[in-house]
């Protein structure tokens, strides 16, 4: 059986072919009672538009694009598969498709922005991994193409963002540690060209300040990318003269490396110990 065309919409709502397009497409100029008719032609006929004719008319895609990095990906993305599930379900609930549109940190983003939304490919766009001073966010922003960006900047700008308070988790994570009885706890973080890592180190600080204990740059691990860098730096402060007796760390993936650091030392024992020591000597 044919696909219904917009030709057998007409037909059946008793209207011209024009006014069935503008009906569909919801424009002023038709009465509610006409649109209403051409609806159920609609249904009736099971007629969907197509994607790629709307398109080529200039319309909405309903498509909405997730721009990740790919490259030296962040290791903050072990609910990768969730958060893109739930984000799917989302534009579901919207009517809308997800379109998974990786982007490497060394290309011209300038040339992916224009083929997705000038060539007509999404709607607007979602920004991840975002940078103090994102300079994809200024230039989305300077030439007015619809976007949100998942994480703030630092820039003077006005933009739509949805972020987490990483500052105040953080501070609450090293504040609980302290409260413990911990006075030499370490961090481990990704690079701080990433808003939200530093934001997880300002957290830190600001609960070792808020304590009256001072920050001990030895102690405070960046930049981390892998598991073998983090696996090696957990090590290297857990084998120095005067080792932490707690570890904040700046994601779930590098506190299972650093768990895993520790399990395959055989320092679990040697830790809790000197971590009961610490204790102790608070109270």
């Amino acid at each position: 059986m044919a696909k219904p065309t917009i030709v057998d919409i007409a037909k059946r709502a008793g209207v011209g072919v024009g006014t069935a397009s503008r009906a569909l497409n919801n424009a002023p100029d038709v009465s509610q009672a006409t649109r209403e008719r051409v609806l159920a032609a609609a249904a009736e006929l099971n007629y969907h538009p197509s994607a790629v004719a709307r398109r080529l008319q200039g319309q909405r895609s309903d498509v909405v694009a997730y721009l990740p990095e790919i490259g030296d990906q962040p290791a903050g993305d072990m609910q990768f598969k969730d958060f893109i599930a739930v984000l799917a379900r989302s534009c579901a609930r919207h009517g809308l498709d997800l379109l998974f549109h990786p982007l490497r940190d060394d290309a011209d983003y300038r040339a992916d922005f224009a083929r997705l939304l000038r060539g007509g490919r999404a709607d607007g766009l979602i920004l991840a991994d975002i940078r103090e001073h994102d300079q994809r966010v200024a230039y989305m922003a300077a030439e007015g193409l619809p976007f949100v960006a998942f994480g703030r900047t630092a820039l003077d700008l006005d933009y739509a963002y949805v972020d987490l308070d990483s500052q105040a988790g953080t501070f609450a994570s090293a504040s609980h540690l302290i409260g413990l009885g911990h006075r030499r706890i370490a961090f481990l973080g990704l690079s701080r060209a990433y808003t939200y890592i530093q934001h997880r180190f300002d957290g830190y600080c600001q609960a070792l300040a808020a304590a009256g204990l001072p920050l001990d740059v030895d102690l405070a691990v960046n930049d981390l990318a892998t598991e073998t860098e983090t696996r090696a730096a957990t090590r290297a402060l857990l084998a120095a003269p005067s080792p932490p007796t707690a570890i904040v760390a700046a994601s779930d993936l590098l506190a299972i490396y650093a768990m895993r650091a520790i399990e395959d030392a055989r320092l679990v024992k040697w830790w809790m110990s000197a971590t009961n020591r610490a204790r102790k000597k608070s109270t």
